[in-house]
This record gives structure tokens, sequence and C-alpha cells, in this order.
């Protein structure tokens, strides 16, 4: 019953089809979901479901060569990200719908976890051999993906090779759904969750134009924070002066992403390399307590008050502060811009992660200001 369905929705797409020139071009879902790419011969026809939810499909028929390509996008609550699990189900799905000897015929079939633009899921491919009225052979490679609460299919299907490689692969990486995630929580990284401590500061520090993520959806708000990313995220708050980038330090190149805005530090006495040494560490880790030292640093310059003292000795780890950092905690915790953990600690010696570096700068504009 399901490969008479699947026959009849064949036969459905080739009545129709439309054919057109074979070029590709970039289009967006309703001018705001998702972006791809398409060859202009697919350009037959779109039905929206609704405002949450949304299908996109296009086919083509030549001769005895048929070819379609689907995209869907469905809001659903609590997604969880597919696991291997999923896939080896699917692929199960699969073969056990084309089990039987009503002419269809499962001849290849193959599966792997991926990851596009940072929408993690998996990829299935297999082709089936028809060996009815006249014998053709389809091939059938779909994406299926989720972030942010959003299930994303691309199925891009074909008999023989109407969908050649190039185009396929131009297809499949084009794959965008920055306007999706911007449109459900205003931001565009699909790994800080609308519910998280720190989403807030991910979003100030982003409308703000002071943190980047490592692409265009991916934040990595647990990673550690580097001395790099800090003197940059400040060199972002104080509009991105310029200069060459060049600097005495051996490790600081001046193309990297970090060069101008460590050479404007050290300048500025914000941040300076390590003692005696030709080397200034732009990928060395930055523990919470120098965080604080970095920030004090940047409103001496900016001419804020930076005697503010405050008792540390609330926190059950506050003799864990090393004794130059002493002033600076006190500073950071007085001004609101540490608030210390759950536990009531302060871990002065933990790595600091992204994720506290936009929280910390976020409370340091809203309580020193900028």
């Amino acid at each position: 019953m399901k490969k008479k369905i699947i026959s009849s929705i064949l036969m459905v797409f080739i009545l129709l089809a439309v054919v057109m020139p074979k070029n590709v071009w970039a289009t967006n879902f309703n001018n705001s979901f998702y972006s791809y790419y398409i060859p202009n011969r697919y350009e037959a026809g779109y039905e929206n479901v609704t405002s949450d939810s949304s299908f996109k499909s296009y086919r083509a028929y030549e001769g005895d060569v048929f070819s379609s390509i689907s995209f869907s996008a469905y809001k659903f609550n609590f997604l969880k990200q597919y696991t291997t699990t999923d896939l080896n189900e699917r692929i199960q799905l699969i073969k056990d719908i084309y089990d039987g000897d009503d002419g269809y015929k499962l001849t290849n079939i193959s599966g792997q976890m991926i990851e596009l633009n940072g929408v993690k899921g998996y990829r299935v491919t297999y082709f089936v051999r028809y060996e009815g009225y006249k014998v053709q052979e389809y091939g059938y490679d779909v994406y299926e993906l989720r972030s942010d609460n959003y299930d994303y299919t691309i199925d891009i299907d074909s008999s023989k090779s109407f969908i050649n490689s190039t185009e396929e692969k131009k297809i499949v990486n084009s794959f965008k759904i920055k306007d999706t995630v911007l449109k459900s929580k205003n931001i565009p990284f699909v790994d800080v969750a609308s519910k998280s401590w720190y989403f807030n500061a991910v979003e100030y520090a982003y409308d703000n134009k002071i943190i980047s993520g490592y692409n265009d959806y991916t934040f990595a708000p647990d990673d550690k924070l580097t001395r790099g990313m800090i003197v940059t995220m400040l060199y972002k708050m104080e509009g991105s002066p310029n200069n060459d980038g060049k600097s005495k330090f051996t490790d600081v190149a001046p193309k990297e992403y970090y060069a101008k805005a460590i050479k404007w530090a050290v300048e500025k006495d914000i941040v300076h390399g390590y003692n005696n040494s030709d080397k200034f560490g732009p990928n060395d880790y930055v523990l919470r307590q120098d965080l604080a030292g970095i920030l004090r640093n940047y409103a001496s310059y900016k001419k804020k008050n930076v005697g503010v003292t405050t008792d540390l000795s609330k926190y059950s780890d506050y003799k864990k502060i090393d004794k130059y950092a002493n002033q600076s905690m006190q500073w950071a915790v007085g001004k609101g811009v540490i608030t210390g953990n759950a536990n009531g600690t302060l871990a002065p010696k933990g790595n600091a992660t992204r994720a506290e570096a936009a929280a910390m700068i976020q409370k340091y504009c809203q309580k020193v200001g900028r």
C-alpha cells in the first residue's frame, strides 16, 4: 500500500511538472524562513501550511527522468537533537517499506550523522529499483535536521541523474536557517537556548555588536574564553579603532582576527603580554579573576570609578583569590559585574566561558556604563 502511495505521488509530480532552464539561484521561503539554492526548472509551485510550518517542493520531468526537491520546516515544542538511534530507526523503516515483492527493490542504503550550517541531524541515501511496466531506478537523498524547536527536511529524489552532483552540492550547502532562528528568538545562534541563563546576555552582546559567533549560527557558549577573544570584545565596545595590528608579540600575526584588538588593548594599558617575554598568549584561557581584572582595567581607561571595595567573605571560596586579583574581584563584585555562582562561590580560578564573558560584559555596560 505504501509503495502505491509513493507511486501515485510520483505520478502527480510528473503530471504537474514544468521544465525550466538549468541554472541555480537563491531564494528565501516566505522571505523570512530559510534560504537555499534551487535549479530554476524546479520553480513549479509551492504550498504554505501555517505560519509556523511550511512546505515547498519542486519537480521536473524530462523523458524518462523524474526529479523533485522538497523543503519543509515544522515547529514543535521540546524537540531533542537527532541521535544515531533515530538514524538507525529511519534506515530500518525504509528497509521495511521496500521488503515486499510487488516490483520495488531496495538496492542500496547508507546513513550518517551530519551538520549543516550549525544544524545537526542525519542523512540517509538509498536507491530503489522498480521493475514494473518500465524498469526505473530512483535515488533518494534525505536530510533530517533539528534546531531551536524546528524540524527541517531536505528531500532530493531523482531517477537516473537528472540532478547532477554539482547541483545537489549547491542545494545542500546553501541551506540556511538564520532567518528562522532570528524570527523565533532574535539572535541567529542555534546553540543558545531561549531558556538558558545566559540567553539575555548573548542577545545583549549580539545586539550591541560586541560579540560574534564562530560562524553565522554557532556561538559556543560553553567554550573557554581566550585572551584574544576578550580583548576583541572590548575592542568592539570601543568602536574598533583602526590600526595596523602590528605588535611586538611574536605569537600575534597581523592577519589574525585579534591582532588589532591586542595592539589597541596593550596601548591603553587594558591588558599586557607576559612578563619579560615577547609572547601575548592570544589563545590562552582567561581565569574568572583575570577577567575581572581586565574589565577593571578597561573601566580605568574609560575613567570610571575603580576604587569600589566590598567584603568577599560571604563567598565560601574567597580565600582562593590570588593577592594580585583581590582588588579587581572586590571591584567586580561591588559593582555587580560578578554576582557569584548559585552555590555561593566565586570560582576565581575557574576558566571563564564565552557565556560568562557575555554576562559580565552585559552587567558591566548596565552597571558601570560604556
